[in-house]
């Protein structure tokens, strides 16, 4: 009997499906979020609502495994309307044959790529159909028609980098109604939403799903890095700054770009920061940008964030990012310091704060700020800070709305090693930066889906 004991510990070891049962990983997720989540508190109307709610996923729990898991898990986190408080799966070659059995009834294409690419080559197609591509995903679809003169499409693995999605699963189950689209979107972990999507310039623009570009057939070549970080000139007296980010990673590229081209941008009338699928990252990033946007004091809300151990050795893993300066590690050392003083409280680390500046550039004497569906988290922060500037001018499309709980920090671990999730340790009074969840921040100048460049129409406006 010792022997086969033996033999299945030495099985379970080896095998993700060991730590994945379902009611050990709800308990984990439940407890952490009750103990971690800032915003627990707040988004409880009834405790005995949420206790009967939780009772009913948990009883769930017990019949379920895989992939049925995973969604259930998924649902108990809606629960909070929090887009930042999320799961997701871990894509590895140590979780490839869990992975694999999870998706292996997926739908798929019954055509071969040689047919997909001779479909596009012999056929009169609609705008939408052809080769996408979402560089930050590594990924390429291949969108096409159902079948002949009917207005569904669908979207099909092309190339993926990821363990999660291989050649020809389906990602995307699309219809259209005039140039607008009606998509289920199966996002990273297959999970589906249904959302609108446009087509503007060479971008496939899914609302809070990200924008895929095209690459085939009729490619259009912008000259702009639309997935990057970059700086070109417009004109004779106008700078175009295009940011996809602000993950801290990518603060000293932002920081480098700006200080590269100052005498460039400084000697403008106008500046132009395209936005547009932009999800956040975090607002230290934005910080070399701020003097070329100011007019006059930025009111700032105070952080309060809530104290826990979990909570504590995330900000000691973010106040150890490679590339921080020493007063960007002595403002973390100081928030941690204060939430070790205040063990399982919420605590305010920051005070509410008036940015200033000794001077006001000359120039630029007017600033645009690009938004659309995408533009989520610190980038929205950024927005609100920006339109308290009197240069400043935002257009586009209503933002995404992520904005309410954040300092997401880095993805916390379940006992199941195939899934992560993350949750928001901290968030303000409110003050001067409005509740804006699932809600957006509304363009000072609405741009429509038919204005293709948006660039040139917001330069043509500043010029007026």
């Amino acid at each position: 009997m010792r022997i086969i004991f033996l033999f299945v510990l030495i099985l379970c070891s080896k095998s993700a499906f060991c730590q994945c049962n379902c009611i050990d990983n709800f308990d984990s997720l439940s407890n952490s979020v009750e103990k971690n989540y800032i915003a627990f508190q707040q988004k409880i109307d009834s405790i005995g609502d949420y206790i009967q709610f939780k009772e009913s996923v948990r009883k769930q729990a017990f019949m379920q495994d895989g992939f049925k898991c995973y969604t259930l898990l998924k649902s108990y986190l809606t629960y909070f309307g929090d887009p930042h408080l999320n799961i997701n799966l871990v894509g590895n070659k140590e979780n490839q044959s869990a992975l694999e059995s999870f998706f292996k009834n997926w739908p798929r294409a019954k055509i071969s790529k040689n047919e997909v690419m001779k479909y596009f080559q012999r056929n009169k197609l609609d705008n939408i159909e052809g080769i996408w591509e979402m560089k930050s995903l590594k990924t390429k679809v291949a969108i096409y028609r159902k079948s002949p003169g009917v207005r569904n499409f669908v979207a099909v693995i092309f190339e993926s980098d990821s363990l999660l999605w291989d050649w020809g699963m389906v990602r995307m189950e699309i219809k259209k109604s005039n140039n607008l689209y009606s998509i289920v979107y199966y996002k990273k972990d297959h999970t589906p939403i249904n959302s609108l999507a446009y087509i503007q310039e060479n971008n496939l623009v899914i609302k809070g799903s990200g924008t895929w570009t095209k690459i085939y057939p009729n490619q259009v070549n912008s000259g702009n890095d639309k997935e990057g970080i970059s700086f070109h000139t417009l004109g004779n007296d106008a700078s175009v700054v295009t940011i996809n980010s602000f993950w801290i990673s990518r603060r000293n590229e932002i920081d480098s770009l700006f200080g590269k081209n100052d005498s460039i941008i400084s000697n403008r009338k106008y500046l132009l920061i395209d936005l547009r699928n932009n999800p956040g990252g975090h607002i230290m990033s934005t910080f070399s940008i701020l003097k070329y946007i100011y007019s006059n004091p930025i009111l700032s809300d105070g952080l309060i964030v809530r104290s826990s151990p979990e909570n504590i050795s995330i900000y000691q893993k973010i106040r150890n990012t490679p590339g921080f300066s020493s007063d960007d590690k002595s403002t973390f050392d100081s928030i941690i310091l204060k939430m070790r003083l205040h063990p399982k409280s919420i605590v305010q680390v920051t005070e509410r704060d008036t940015m200033t500046f000794e001077k006001k550039m000359r120039n630029p004497i007017k600033v645009a700020i690009l938004t659309n569906e995408t533009t989520l988290s610190a980038a929205e922060l950024f927005v609100l800070w920006a339109k308290q500037s009197a240069k400043v001018i935002i257009f586009g499309r209503q933002t995404g709305g992520a904005l309410d709980y954040t300092e997401i920090g880095s993805a916390r671990n379940l006992p199941c090693p195939l899934y992560t999730f993350l949750c928001p340790m901290g968030t303000t009074y409110h003050e001067f930066i409005p509740l804006i969840d699932n809600v957006g921040i509304k363009p000072d100048v609405i741009l429509n889906v038919g204005n293709q460049d948006w660039i040139k129409v917001a330069y043509e406006y500043l010029r007026k």
